[in-house]
């Protein structure tokens, strides 16, 4: 497997999405390698364009896994597209190992393309679209030039009258010797190469007579992952593939998934928009937002150190509390603002940002509260151990296994926070509560241009 290099890459497509005629062409048949489709990346349409994709530089390491997260709209899936050749770079270069492959046809790219919705032929069974024979490449012969039927064993009749034995033990391109002197992993990459192999590591050996609307949504799922591995692919491209299945067939594909990667030593990009599912895979996740690539890191560094506030909120399950305050940077103080902007000389406008389940909530009058000063510059002194600030009782609803409270601020600036606990609250709405955050759980964020992390905290 080689390496994938972008360089400066941007992409335009059509305002109003004309280029969606193009997609539907172009999408889900070449990139299951089925379809010539030189020249169709190319066409045009009439009407201006906007930019999608803004100068991404990103390298995906030969046989690594990498994670693409992001919200709808951020451009994921036109990365991947971009990549496999169905849209056209703006600028910028793409390298394939030491190659570079922007000004060629999606076939001749070999990319692997599985899409969040399977494309599966109709008329096909589970054992044509395994079949080796039936998704070679350019300089060999395409489906239609062959029998479909019998594919996965047996004699085949082409269109020149020859006749091929694929069946098991044949000395076809489907032969597989496992006892020969090779590696584990040469070995295990060659199981992946066969028809039949595929279909029985993925749990589809009973189903190969099957066509489409007879399978389930997560068989029709392992039919177009086991199609793209047998194809042998230069890497693959994995458009959301567990998105719409119940949370048992996503674990069972997830595993099948991971299985392939890890036993083929693929190259791999995934998009998906659950930071959950980046962790399930191993290796780096890149973040992409409005078309801009914020972030390449390890999931875990993600999480505690975000390049900005909006990273911070993508790898998480809840929303971040954001408070406006006053940080003055020289000797690391902070306090409360209800003003919107800097008012004191030598401090710099910042979100304060808190998760819900760092806020201990305690009744106004409690003990722990009396104790807690409320000063200006005592709220974010480094000498003082935790934060305070008084909210009220907005909203309280059940989230999922445990309760959510939404707080407003009592201090004029009208903003309002989020806390989660397990426990059901004792107050009721209406309340008035004080909001107690450990300092070292807070993390700072410029309020002015791209939100920037100014100082982190712990999880």
């Amino acid at each position: 497997m080689a390496s994938i290099r972008l360089e400066r890459v941007s992409c335009d497509l059509a305002v109003g999405r004309a280029s969606d005629v193009a997609r539907t062409n172009t999408g889900s048949e070449s990139a299951s390698g089925s379809l010539p489709t030189e020249g169709l990346a190319d066409s045009r349409v009439s009407g201006s364009r906007s930019r999608v994709l803004h100068d991404i530089d990103l390298t995906v390491e030969s046989g690594e896994c990498l994670t693409v997260l992001g919200p709808s709209g951020s451009g994921k899936t036109t990365l991947l597209r971009v990549i496999a050749g169905l849209e056209r770079c703006a600028a910028g270069r793409i390298w394939l190992g030491e190659q570079s492959i922007e000004s060629w046809s999606p076939a001749r790219r070999r990319m692997a393309l599985v899409f969040q919705e399977t494309t599966l032929y109709p008329d096909w069974t589970v054992g044509d679209h395994l079949s080796r024979r039936a998704w070679r490449w350019p300089w060999g012969k395409w489906p239609w030039q062959g029998r479909r039927r019998g594919l996965l064993g047996g004699a085949e009749t082409e269109t020149d009258g020859s006749t091929v034995d694929t069946s098991a033990g044949a000395s076809g391109e489907s032969r597989l010797d496992l006892a020969g002197k090779t590696s584990g992993l040469e070995r295990s990459a060659a199981a992946w190469s066969d028809p039949r192999r595929v279909a029985e590591l993925l749990g589809l050996a009973e189903l190969t007579n099957r066509k489409p609307h007879q399978l389930s949504g997560g068989e029709r799922r392992r039919v177009a992952l086991g199609r793209a591995v047998v194809r042998e692919p230069a890497a693959f491209l994995f458009d959301e593939p567990f998105t719409g299945l119940d949370p048992a067939l996503r674990w069972s594909l997830r595993r099948d998934v991971r299985r392939v990667l890890s036993e083929t030593g693929a190259t791999a990009l995934l998009v998906t928009h659950d930071w959950r599912e980046a962790a399930c895979f191993p290796g780096r996740t890149a973040v992409l937002v409005r078309g801009r690539l914020r972030q390449v890191d390890r999931l875990e560094e993600l999480r505690r150190r975000p390049a900005d506030l909006s990273v911070a909120q993508l790898v998480r399950d809840e929303p971040l509390g954001l408070l406006a305050a006053r940080w003055w940077p020289d000797s690391d103080e902070w306090a409360w603002s209800t003003d919107g902007v800097s008012s004191v000389a030598g401090c710099v406008p910042v979100w304060v940002a808190v998760e819900p389940r760092a806020w201990r909530v305690v009744p106004v009058d409690s003990p722990e509260a009396r104790n807690r000063a409320n000063g200006s510059h005592s709220v974010g002194d480094p000498g003082v151990s935790s934060v305070r600030l008084e909210a009220e009782v907005r909203d309280l609803y059940r989230y999922g296994a445990s309760w959510a409270t939404e707080l407003g601020r009592l201090d004029g600036a009208g903003e309002s926070v989020m806390a989660v606990r397990d426990e059901k609250p004792a107050w009721k709405l209406g309340d008035r509560v004080v909001l107690i955050c450990e300092r070292d759980r807070v993390m700072l964020f410029a309020r002015d241009g791209d939100g920037r992390l100014l100082k982190a905290g712990r999880e």
